[in-house]
């Protein structure tokens, strides 16, 4: 590590556990308040000489191995001057193997008995090198003989024994973004502007349906369309990019945040859903029309916490949840099947949804409206796993106690 300009202008800390601050204080003498960087670099340097020193006995050890091998290829080879005659002759190279191969088995009396009792703590070819007239295996048996018993003992590395390791298995997110598409231009349609001008009802019916956006998505089922009879969307909210490679439009659809209704009837019968782009460019003629179109916010509920857009806690009256309040509840449960909400409001918003999928559309099989759900829950969630919330526990065909609402 480089520290550059240390002292002029830069800083340098030290923190240590306990044992180590202890460990400082012992080898300087020092008290805590006079410990400075330079005693912390003369404990480093001290540890440093005291590592090299418990591993001398790993070095001849190694040295010593080293030797005996290299003895025994050139023994073999000046034996068999013709490697390839010897290749398939299996009593030739026994010999040569076994003196390459550590031997590894241990008894258990060697392993875990009291130093009194094991019958020798001296690796074997420490042992075979004594006679040796190498100077060199001469020098590494002197410096085995000076080394301290219980540092070479605890050094004796030659036969590793199996450890228990905690493996690690090192991730790395990459995220895998959906392939570049043109963009479509943004545009307001003539259309929604004469809506946001009249609230005419009658617009509704040149808007784009629910089920035109989903048949161009994988979940694509005739269910789709029974589910969202009162959705509409605008052409700018349906329409974001050329059409995918693919073929399927899942990774270029438009979050469900803005909403639009019509004030001539107490109880709106369609909603319209608009982009932001939208909302922005008409928000001065929305305000001044604010008499014959209302424009809601609106979030689906992803988390249990989250509060719903359509729903005030009890005891409470929030302004932007009055206007909610106006809509049928068929009219809400459908604008969060297709935002793709994984929690329902109360128990009875459950129950009600199940009559959709089957008291109320015998013609439809449950299991086609159970798989398009999934389908388009998981497009709208992009990879989340919604399993353990409500729509997850609908799709895998299990009940919902009415006290998981509370």
């Amino acid at each position: 590590m480089r520290l550059r300009k240390l002292g002029q202008g830069q800083s340098l800390m030290f923190v240590a556990p306990p044992e180590v601050h202890q460990s400082i204080k012992d080898i300087t003498g020092k008290n805590d308040g006079d410990i400075d960087g330079y005693d912390v670099v003369a404990w480093s340097l001290e540890q440093s000489c005291l590592r090299i020193e418990r591993s001398q006995p790993l070095r001849v050890l190694q040295g010593l191995s080293h030797h005996q091998r290299q003895k025994t290829m050139a023994s073999f080879a000046k034996q068999y001057p013709d490697l390839v005659d010897v290749a398939n002759e299996t009593d030739a190279t026994k010999g040569c193997i076994s003196a390459f191969r550590e031997k590894e088995e241990q008894r258990l009396t060697d392993l875990y008995a009291p130093a009194s009792l094991k019958t020798s703590t001296v690796p074997c070819f420490v042992e075979s090198s004594q006679e040796d007239p190498d100077p060199t295996v001469k020098e590494l048996l002197a410096k085995w003989r000076g080394v301290d018993v219980s540092i070479s003992e605890g050094a004796s590395m030659h036969a590793e024994h199996e450890r228990e390791v905690a493996h690690e298995v090192e991730q790395e997110t990459q995220i895998q973004r959906p392939p570049r598409v043109k963009a479509l231009e943004r545009n307001v349609d003539i259309l929604l502007r004469q809506f946001v001008r009249t609230g005419s009802n009658a617009a509704f019916q040149h808007f784009t349906r629910a089920y035109d956006v989903i048949s161009h998505t994988s979940a694509n089922n005739p269910t789709a369309a029974k589910l969202f009879d009162h959705l509409k969307m605008t052409t700018d909210f349906a329409r974001t990019v050329d059409r995918p490679q693919s073929g399927y439009y899942d990774s270029y659809l438009r979050p469900t945040n803005w909403i639009l209704t019509s004030k001539q009837d107490t109880k709106p019968a369609d909603l319209l859903l608009v982009s932001q782009y939208e909302v922005n460019q008409l928000f001065g003629e929305l305000y001044a029309n604010s008499a014959r179109v209302k424009l809601h916010s609106y979030k689906p509920r992803v988390t249990k916490s989250m509060c719903a857009a359509d729903l005030a806690p009890p005891g409470l009256t929030y302004p932007s949840v009055v206007g909610w309040q106006s809509l049928t509840s068929r009219l809400r449960r459908e604008l969060h099947l297709f935002a793709g909400q994984l929690y329902f409001n109360s128990f009875e918003e459950y129950r009600e949804l199940l009559a959709d999928m089957v008291t109320a559309k015998p013609a439809i099989q449950a299991e086609q409206v159970l798989k398009f759900i999934k389908a388009w829950v998981a497009i709208r969630r992009k990879g989340q796993n919604f399993l353990p919330t409500h729509i997850g526990q609908i799709v895998s065909k299990r009940t919902i106690k009415e006290g998981a609402f509370d």
